[in-house]
């Protein structure tokens, strides 16, 4: 009887639909608001922010910001199987608490991915540190194994043969 009552004086029912967060859309807070409508980049599942008006506002949770750094190490080291993540500190940007950044030597922040969380940055790349934690592209080490396979079979039948006609 209530609930008919809510719903013929106009009060939000508890039969609408629900967010993620179990909330009306609006009556959710905004922050809750907010990360719910963030989306993730398909190919490397690190949050698009590029919509973002202000990307000083920090309303991500720590779990997230927790996911979000295992998952850019996950993209990193798909691309760079050598990575070393000890010798790079992912961490969260003081000055936009949304950006993934990396400290370098000095303390100073770079940041690591586009805004839609799509790919690298080249200047993140290009760092000397970065560099050197990254070790050969993933593409580099299978060109190389695949022409030391070429170069063995090609060695392998131009070789006289050990077995002998009696």
């Amino acid at each position: 009887m209530e609930t008919r009552h809510q719903e013929h004086t106009g009060l939000p029912s508890y039969e609408e639909e629900e967010t993620y967060f179990g909330g009306n859309v609006e009556t959710m807070p905004l922050i809750e608001k907010r990360f719910s409508e963030l989306k993730r980049n398909e190919a490397t599942g690190i949050l698009d922010i590029s919509d973002i008006p202000n990307p000083k506002e920090d309303f991500l949770p720590e779990e997230v910001k927790q996911e979000q750094k295992e998952r850019a190490i996950r993209f990193i080291k798909s691309r760079y199987p050598q990575f070393n993540e000890k010798s790079v500190v992912i961490t969260y940007s003081k000055k936009n608490p949304l950006e993934l950044v990396s400290l370098g030597p000095k303390g100073g922040e770079s940041k690591i991915s586009r805004d839609d969380g799509s790919d690298f940055l080249q200047s993140f790349l290009n760092k000397t540190y970065v560099k050197n934690a990254l070790g050969r592209p993933a593409e580099k080490i299978l060109q190389d194994t695949t022409n030391e396979i070429k170069r063995m079979q090609k060695k392998r039948l131009t070789a006289p043969s050990s077995k002998t006609l009696s």
